[in-house]
């Protein structure tokens, strides 16, 4: 059996494992615009769950900066 060829890779079949990175929005754009360069069919569902990931971190954060202020397109 021979090794698994890229490293980078783990071998079919085998658990993939979660990590988490801590970047500035500044540095997710550039690895964005990075992985943009790639075929759309090999990275459409890594971009999408990039995007997600960061929009649910986004929101989490706004509440507490917004809260004071009204709601937009709502007469007080």
């Amino acid at each position: 059996m021979q090794p698994n060829a890229n490293p980078s890779r783990p071998a079919p079949g085998s658990p993939m494992q979660d990590i988490q990175l801590r970047l500035t929005i500044d540095e997710l754009n550039l690895v964005l615009e990075g992985i943009g360069n790639l075929p759309f069919a090999r990275v459409f569902a890594l971009v999408g769950k990039i995007q997600a990931q960061a929009g649910e971190q986004l929101q989490a954060k706004a509440p507490a900066a917004g809260a004071a202020a009204p709601a937009a397109g709502h007469a007080g």
